[in-house]
């Protein structure tokens, strides 16, 4: 029977794990840690351990432990809140741009209002958390140019002609979890090789400030493989890791679908599986080998999170999805050692947008105090609802019930309320009772202005009461009672007085109506007003 241990690496310092496609000034780094690193910093201890030099080639059992039957899975970001490590977002699933719903487009069509979930979640008790996780940017200054040739720049500590470049790292102090599949036997011998938990370096610049780690192995388990027959013709399967095809040229992403359906049939010894829809992607795969010290041949692979559905005529028994599960924890394609072609079933689940507890970031975070950073917040977040604001007037626009005759109503208050927020002449705290006061003297006979009805209720009323009533009340409050803003909120020392300085702001109240009469206007004009 299969077989797993659990991989812990905590991050003692930040980590620069490159990324494809850097640049000669940036050096980005993954969200994750890759197969290829987990096996090597295992193969690095080992080799460490026995003194093998350059000839750890000819150890017979370090062939067999490291190019052998285990996998070395990614190690993706831990979640504490959940008890769970993240995993790929599927790429058929979509979320609500509004609300906390998903659809899965492999079992529902799209819709509209909805949008591509992408990026690495966490999914438990029917809920996806999104998770990402904390870096930062470093800049250093060069002191190894190409034209340093007697080492002297380097010798004095510094740069004489400016150069620089920034590492962006994975901060210190985060955990990554991944797992080693493979016999109980190979296991039983990692496992005793590395009984206890030790400090190594991984990623680029190790050995300087970068790249220290805490290494440790949890106990063997059994690999669940789900055995129960399915009721329609058809499986999802999800790559929890990108899929290298055995040849060396790769075409587009649908061509390379049919060569991953090959590899599974291959995989289970059953030619009648055949491929269903598809949401695929494409990424490259770059290494730099320490041994060689230059890069492996880049790779181009499927990336993670692709879903392929699989039909059999016939139906589709508990042994075909045995072997379908077995032949995805073994890896499809090629390098399967270093944790690529990781391929899971992808059951059929409603899920929702997970539900964030305030106070829940990743890392602690001191207060911020500069007077600047916290107006540049308020900023940033003012623009994020303003452009919820204006989505809102949009919709409530397209359901408003407008008389044919208030065009010129609609026109006469959009001149009212001015072009600009500064041209208005009122952008004070009195806005919203001033506006109201002018249209009240410009409309006081006209019937067509008091039969304008917006969000279920007449325009008048609205306009009559203050703020707290206004058609967009419960969205800002909504808005600011979330956890994320609440999070920064809390960084920025503001608390609730923060948060109410938004929910009361008259920019608010001008985007909204201005943005209201605006798109009232053409919709009255597509009605024939």
């Amino acid at each position: 029977m299969m077989k797993e241990i659990a991989v812990k690496i905590k991050l003692l310092s930040p980590a620069v794990i490159s990324d494809s496609g850097v640049s000669g000034v940036l050096s980005s780094s993954q969200d994750s840690i890759s197969g290829t690193v987990v096996r090597g910093i295992f193969a690095n201890e080992y080799i460490r351990r026995k003194q093998l030099g350059s000839k750890a080639h000819e150890d017979e059992a370090f062939q067999e432990l490291f190019y052998g039957g285990l996998r070395f899975l990614p190690a993706t970001l831990w979640d504490e809140a959940s008890g769970n490590s993240a995993v790929k977002i599927p790429l058929c699933l979509q979320k609500s741009k509004l609300g906390k719903d998903i659809r899965d487009l492999m079992y529902e069509n799209p819709k509209p209002g909805f949008k591509g979930f992408k990026g690495y979640g966490v999914i438990f008790d029917g809920q996806i958390k999104t998770v990402k996780p904390q870096k930062n940017i470093t800049l250093h200054v060069s002191r190894n140019p190409h034209d340093d040739k007697d080492g002297s720049i380097r010798l004095a500590g510094k740069s004489l002609d400016g150069n620089v470049y920034n590492y962006e790292s994975l901060d210190a102090g985060q955990v990554f979890v991944s797992s080693v599949v493979g016999s109980e036997e190979g296991l039983l011998r990692l496992r005793e090789l590395f009984s206890q938990p030790f400090v190594t370096y991984l990623g680029k610049s190790r050995y300087t400030q970068y790249g220290s780690c805490q290494v440790e192995l949890g106990e063997i388990r059994d690999v669940v493989l789900p055995s129960e027959a399915v009721a329609e013709d058809s499986i999802i399967l999800r790559l929890a890791s990108p899929y290298i095809p055995p040849a060396c040229c790769m075409e587009q992403a649908e061509g390379e679908v049919d060569k991953l359906l090959w590899d599974i049939r291959r995989a289970t010894d059953d030619m009648a599986w055949e491929k269903g829809r598809v949401f695929a992607a494409e990424e490259c795969i770059d290494n730099f080998v320490g041994v060689w010290h230059m890069r492996r041949p880049r790779s181009k692979a499927l990336a993670a999170g692709t879903v392929i559905e699989l039909k059999k005529s016939g139906g589709i028994g508990a042994e075909d999805v045995q072997r379908l599960a077995q032949a995805g924890y073994t890896g499809i394609g090629s390098r399967c050692q270093e944790g690529f072609g990781q391929l899971r079933i992808w059951p059929k689940q409603v899920l929702k947008v997970a539900e964030i507890e305030a106070g829940t970031l990743n890392r602690e975070m001191s207060a911020v105090t500069s007077n600047q950073v916290k107006s540049k917040a308020l900023d940033i977040m003012q623009g994020k609802l303003l452009e919820r604001v204006r989505n809102l007037a949009y919709e409530h626009a397209k359901k408003a019930k407008i008389p044919s005759e208030a065009t010129h109503a609609l026109s006469r208050m959009s001149e009212i309320l001015g072009d600009e927020p500064a041209a208005s002449g009122w952008y004070s705290a009195e806005l919203a009772g001033m506006f109201a006061l002018e249209l009240r003297k410009e409309f006081k006979d006209e019937k067509y202005f008091y039969n304008i009805n917006v969000a279920g209720r007449r325009f008048v009323q609205w306009l009559m009461n203050s703020q707290e009533e206004a058609p967009y009340t419960e969205m800002v409050r909504a808005f600011c009672e979330d956890n994320k803003v609440a999070d920064i909120c809390r960084v920025l020392s503001k608390s609730e007085v923060y948060a109410g300085n938004l929910a009361k702001c008259d920019a608010v109240f001008y985007t909204y109506y201005h943005w209201l009469l605006r798109h009232m206007r053409k919709e009255n004009n597509k009605r024939g007003g």
